[in-house]
């Protein structure tokens, strides 16, 4: 049974708003979080997702956070849709789509290391 993540719209923070999806990839960019979405593509013939599933991932895009031996060979062009980060659970990097973003639930405090819930926002400037 797949479980189901409340949505957090938007958040106001020193007079801008922030929509979760910039605020996602700026809390990828230095720390590990927490966070869902929804795929797009049908990995369900090599063992993944099905198509249009919530998927759960821990992930970052920080590379002092990434093991060593999982640093990237090369590095892909910008996307402004496509991004890309490291999966704890699989050990391995994945990629998403920001437009299919769903929530993001958790990330770690890089300078405290306690596992903070999303409604406690980190300063990111």
């Amino acid at each position: 049974m797949e479980k189901k993540f409340n949505q957090v719209k938007l958040h106001t923070r020193k007079g801008k708003k922030w929509g979760q999806r910039e605020y996602l990839m700026q809390l990828l960019a230095k720390t590990a979080v927490r966070f869902t979405y929804i795929t797009v593509t049908d990995g369900s013939k090599n063992g993944g997702s099905p198509k249009g599933r919530t998927r759960l991932a821990d992930g970052t895009r920080n590379l002092a956070l990434v093991p060593k031996s999982k640093h990237p060979k090369s590095f892909r062009p910008y996307s402004s849709r496509l991004k890309t980060y490291y999966d704890y659970t699989k050990k391995a990097w994945r990629s998403f789509r920001t437009m299919e973003v769903v929530s993001i639930i958790s990330y770690k405090d890089p300078k405290t290391g306690e596992i903070l819930p999303f409604s406690k926002l980190l300063d990111v400037d």
